[in-house]
């Protein structure tokens, strides 16, 4: 058979069948356009989380207090837990290409000057999650407006002193942020053991009903 009786066979076919031919071929578009909208898609998402991650830089390195070796188990009672200091930050600066190094507290307080207020404070080697992981230094400080009663009132600040005080802050921000008083806060029961129960612990107290001394 000759190209050109094929061709015209070809046509042919199609000219005799027009509506299955254009179903057949909005099919095929559909298809090739359902596979490039889904790998956009994709591609897009990839490249936002990529962006997210990287704003923060290809250099930055983040040290956090941890265990020199490990035991094969989380939490043990023996444990080897340094925290850092302002040498360990000097150590790291006097490091070769490291440029600067950056030691950084985190927390929340209100400012006391002006107020009247009542301070609580619970200090972590009188915790059970504390003595669990082997690393009791550490404090937690409730300070809380007196009222008309000298009574404590709503939670003006929270200092976090210690091992994990990032993760405890959650309802710290919540209490002051909020404007909580202690009385609200010491009625939500507080996981045991954990290093949290301590804001719970100090809030208590400013309550009169400290379960510690």
């Amino acid at each position: 058979m000759l190209t050109r009786d094929f061709i015209r066979l070809a046509i042919g076919s199609v000219w005799a069948h027009r509506m299955r031919s254009f179903l057949t071929a909005l099919g095929i578009a559909v298809g090739i356009a359902s596979v490039i909208l889904l790998t956009s898609i994709g591609e897009g998402i990839h490249r936002f989380v990529l962006a997210e991650f990287t704003q923060f830089g290809t250099n930055l390195i983040a040290v956090t207090p941890g265990k020199a070796s490990t035991l094969g188990m989380s939490g043990a009672v023996v444990s080897n837990v340094r925290p850092l200091s302002m040498d360990d930050a000097e150590a790291l600066k006097r490091l070769p290409r490291v440029l600067d190094v950056v030691p950084v507290v985190q927390g929340n307080a209100a400012i006391e000057a002006g107020h009247d207020v009542v301070v609580s404070s619970h200090r972590f080697a009188g915790n059970g999650r504390a003595m669990i992981i082997g690393d009791v230094d550490g404090m937690v400080k409730v300070v809380a407006a007196r009222d008309s009663d000298g009574r404590a009132g709503r939670i003006l600040g929270v200092h976090m002193v210690g091992p994990w005080v990032t993760e405890q802050l959650g309802q710290a921000y919540m209490a002051v942020n909020w404007e909580a008083t202690v009385d609200e806060v010491a009625e939500f029961i507080q996981p045991h053991p954990t290093l949290s129960e301590l804001f719970g612990e100090t809030v208590m107290a400013l309550t009169g009903r400290a379960l510690h001394g």
